[in-house]
């Protein structure tokens, strides 16, 4: 699981503006505010990190049982 996996979430400016852009590079969130799209950002991959941990997880207890 390297950083591109579990960080799909980055910081875009934009004109007067920032955004959130997912793995797509489609905005999710924007705001004139950088410090919040920061903490944004921060949010979203850490839940996706951890989503994405709980899955893998799930995934190796699923086979081993089988």
């Amino acid at each position: 699981m390297n950083d591109d996996e579990t960080r799909p979430y980055t910081l875009a400016q934009r004109d007067d503006r920032y955004a959130v852009l997912d793995g797509r590079g489609e905005s999710v969130l924007e705001s004139r505010d950088r410090a919040t799209i920061e903490h944004y950002v921060v949010l979203m991959n850490g839940a996706y990190s951890s989503g994405y941990r709980a899955g893998y997880r799930a995934g190796k207890a699923t086979s081993r049982d089988a």
